[in-house]
Order: structure tokens, then C-alpha cells, then sequence
């Protein structure tokens, strides 16, 4: 029992800490986080004496996620007495034509236009692999979603679509053109 208590007093306590560091000011909370977490380390450490390194663990996660729920469904309950005024909100714009066309053309291209791209680089790298067939064929299956993920990425976080989406198209042009010669 006294193991306990030293496992779940310190928890409950770091749980504390931390939840308040995040509600407190800059400057009391960088403290706040620190203690709570040496104080979770603590009760880790004592979980493991009491059920072993296996159960220790498991019991070191679950015990503080289960106060800080705990603490959670308590502050929104004390939160919801408190009334406020009524916010407004303004009503989204409608959907054009246009920007449904653009965001279907680009979804098509997305998946359809960069997969079937990434497909034929995926299978013409591969096939420049000294192994056998089959180990080949694995290999294809693991690098085209890694490039089709890559390049998808890469279209999403380009400033000029139009340059990845023309460097795609030579790629799978050389691509296809190795395959048959």
C-alpha cells in the first residue's frame, strides 16, 4: 500500500503541475514544468518497484492520463457556469463554379495523374535493380507510395504547381520510354 501511495501521490502531482503550468502565466509555468515532470518521472520509478519494469510502465502512462481526464471533465464543469455573451458568426461565401472545377481537376490530378507518374518512375528505377524478379516486383511496391507521397507533398507545398506538375509529366515520359526500349 505504501508503494502505492508513493506511485500515485507523485503522479497526481505532476498531473497538477503540468495542467496548471498550462493554465498559469509565462512565467510560473516554465517551473510548473519542469517539477511536474520530475515528479512523473518519480512515480515511474516507483511504479516500476511495485508491479516491474512490464507492468510499471504501462501503469506510469495510465494512471496520470487518467487524472488528467479526470482534471479536464472538472475544469469544463466548473467552465460551464460561467455564461458569455453570444458570438457571431458570419455565413461561409457559396462555392463557385469554378473553384469546384479547379479542386476536382486537382484531386484527379493528385491522384490519378501523379499515381499513375510515380507508378512508371517506381517500376523503371526498379527494373535497374540487379535482383531477381520478385524481389523487384517488392521493391516497386514499396518505393511508389514513398514517391506518390513525395511528390503529392511536394505539389501541396509548392508555391508554382504548374513546375512539379510539368517535371511529373517529363519523369513519367522518360520513365515509359525506358520501359519499352
Amino acid at each position: 500500500m505504501m508503494l502505492f501511495l508513493m506511485a500515485a501521490v507523485p503522479a497526481l502531482c505532476g498531473v497538477g503541475c503540468l495542467f496548471y503550468s498550462w493554465k498559469s502565466a509565462r512565467g510560473q509555468g516554465r517551473s510548473l514544468v519542469i517539477y511536474g515532470w520530475l515528479l512523473l518521472l518519480l512515480s515511474l520509478l516507483s511504479w516500476i518497484q511495485l508491479a516491474g519494469a512490464e507492468y510499471g510502465v504501462v501503469f506510469a502512462l495510465l494512471f496520470p492520463a487518467f487524472f488528467a481526464w479526470l482534471m479536464i471533465v472538472f475544469q469544463r464543469r466548473k467552465g460551464r457556469r460561467k455564461t458569455s455573451a453570444p458570438q457571431t458568426v458570419q455565413p461561409m461565401p457559396a462555392p463557385s463554379w469554378q473553384g469546384i472545377g479547379r479542386n476536382i481537376a486537382r484531386f484527379l490530378w493528385l491522384f490519378a495523374g501523379l499515381g499513375v507518374a510515380m507508378l512508371l518512375v517506381s517500376v523503371a528505377l526498379v527494373m535497374q535493380f540487379p535482383f531477381a524478379a520478385n524481389l523487384n516486383l517488392a521493391s516497386a511496391l514499396l518505393l511508389f507510395p514513398l514517391l506518390w507521397a513525395a511528390s503529392v507533398c511536394w505539389f501541396l507545398s509548392s508555391r508554382k504547381p504548374w513546375k512539379v506538375s510539368l517535371l511529373s509529366t517529363v519523369a513519367a515520359l522518360v520513365s515509359s520510354l525506358w520501359l519499352l526500349v
